[in-house]
């Protein structure tokens, strides 16, 4: 870099020890590999071989770090040693280490850890590394998609939690297994969560906007992660409340003569009339209406006939909900105008929300 990009010895001093360091916050141990090999360091003679440009010492440092405690003459790097796993050279240095000793060596690249050692006379065993796992289990296709540091990153602490284990697709020939509740949140909806929080947090202060009202689904699901992310940021100059609503609350709310009612009507109800009248009006039939409501929906003259008997009664029920609601409203003492976080699958309660 200091002859391509004219960068001075310091400065490429400083990217090189970024990199080192970047790349260490970075790596996830592979618990199973790990307890492996400290175990088989109780009785065997186990040595550590690196194609890496990183030195010797950085190396031995990494091992160190992921909980693995060996004498640092033990590591072999290929820029330490001028010889590399891929020129084959670099297996002729772990022969005079084992001393005509038999050797077997633990890797994950099918030619430079399996194939080329056994030319040498080193027996080998591959196992997988959690790209290798990803592509050959039922979500590889996802492999084919990431082309960003963000979905590089985002589908590594996924797999680096669910291919942790190089023996996890083994049982279920390739099928995800250990989907727990936990697995299924970190794996599916933490990236999710964070993802939609951090885009928040950026849109929130660009656009300063004090106060973000999260209605009630994406406030049980998204409220806490959105407030854990401002406090590891030091934000708090957002304000993140819980906005009680649900569709057919502000549906009700939002009627005021027989065009809101016919607007209602047009949302899908799958049910009889009574049941329609009860869980969409909260009114009450005098006698019970057993008629399925898709089939009179379609016919004009029923529907009609329909509204001429309930309008009244839904009227009133509208009102008194609309009044409640605007109560509960301006209990909260909200910042004008409103910003609404609502994860918009049919957009239907936004929209009666404005009409409030």
């Amino acid at each position: 870099m200091e002859v391509e990009y004219g960068l001075s010895h310091a400065s490429c001093e400083r990217l090189k020890q970024l990199e080192y360091e970047t790349d260490c916050s970075y790596m996830v141990p592979r618990k199973v590999m790990v307890d492996i090999c400290n175990a088989t360091m109780k009785d065997k003679k186990v040595i550590f071989v690196s194609d890496m440009y990183y030195t010797r010492e950085q190396v031995w440092e990494i091992l160190r770090r992921i909980g693995v405690h060996t004498d640092i003459e033990a590591v072999f790097v290929s820029s330490n040693v001028k010889r590399s796993k891929r020129t084959g050279e670099i297996w002729e240095t772990v022969k005079e280490r084992a001393q005509d000793g038999s050797v077997l060596h633990i890797g994950d690249h099918t030619m430079d850890d399996v194939v080329t050692p056994q030319s040498y006379d080193i027996d080998s065993f591959g196992i997988m590394n959690t790209w290798a796992m990803t592509e050959a289990s039922a979500i590889g296709g996802l492999c084919k998609n990431v082309g960003s540091l963000y979905s590089s990153v985002g589908l590594g602490v996924v797999v680096a939690r669910l291919f942790n284990s190089p023996f996890a697709l083994a049982e279920t020939r390739g099928r995800l297994g250990g989907c727990d509740l936990w697995n299924i949140g970190y794996g599916l909806f933490g990236l999710f969560a964070y993802t939609f929080a951090d885009w928040l947090i950026e849109v929130s202060l660009r656009e300063n906007i004090p106060e973000l009202c999260f209605f009630t689904r994406e406030s049980w699901f998204l409220i806490k992660q959105f407030e854990k992310l401002c406090l590891l940021r030091g934000i708090n100059s957002i304000r993140a409340l819980e906005l009680n609503i649900s569709r057919r609350a502000i549906m009700n709310a939002a009627i005021r003569n027989r065009n809101d009612i016919e607007d209602v009507l047009d949302f899908p109800y799958k049910g009889t009339v009574s049941e329609l009248l009860h869980h969409r009006f909260n009114v009450e039939t005098t006698e019970e209406d057993r008629r399925e409501y898709e089939a009179i929906i379609k016919n004009k003259s029923d529907r009609s006939r329909l509204i001429d008997k309930y309008e009244k009664s839904i009227l009133e029920e509208a009102e008194r909900q609309r009044k409640n609601y605007l109560a509960y409203v301006d209990s909260l003492n909200l910042s004008r105008p409103i910003t609404i976080v609502d994860s918009f699958i049919y957009g239907s309660t936004q929209y009666y929300l404005s009409r409030l």
